[in-house]
């Protein structure tokens, strides 16, 4: 019985990482750092977090927001790879290379937050969290309308 208790507890402390990491910091009006600071500032207030559990899950999203890879100018360097009259192929996998090994270290550090937070947390809190984060998960299915929502196979993304 254990291990079954152990392995949900790992599932909701996975699943609050994902919450924090690929909800939290996506481009949104203000930067990931305005709309993590909504969405986090809603969950706290579900979960009914107490003002000194606010200010450790705050102080680590804050943490994660500093520690995230920068991005950009790494697609300015590749562009202009892809403009040479012969790509340096070797050039272009060293430059995915390093940026995917940036991603992979911050996936870590997203990993260990996600620790952090589960201890914050009360048990009753953690399955609220997870309630919230299946709920969302099934929501949010068929509604996206970021960049390139038309990409997939719409034809009416093509100019006639």
């Amino acid at each position: 019985m254990k291990g079954k208790r152990k392995m949900g507890l790992v599932i909701v402390g996975l699943g609050v990482a994902s919450f924090l990491a690929l909800t939290g910091f996506r481009n949104h009006e203000g930067g990931p750092e305005g709309f993590m600071g909504k969405r986090l500032e809603k969950m706290l207030t579900k979960i009914e977090a107490t003002p000194e559990q606010r200010a450790r899950i705050e102080a680590i999203r804050d943490r994660l927001v500093a520690e995230r890879p920068k991005r950009g100018g790494d697609r300015g360097e590749l562009l202009e790879l892809w403009k040479q009259e012969s790509p340096d192929a070797a050039a272009i996998h060293a430059k995915l290379d390093q940026k995917f090994e940036e991603q992979r270290a911050f996936a870590g550090k997203v990993a260990d937050a996600l620790i952090e937070v589960h201890g914050v947390l009360t048990p009753e809190q953690r399955v609220k969290v997870a309630a919230m984060m299946e709920k969302g998960a099934h929501e949010g299915r068929g509604k996206r309308k970021g960049p390139g929502h038309r990409m997939r196979g719409a034809p009416d993304s093509v100019e006639k």
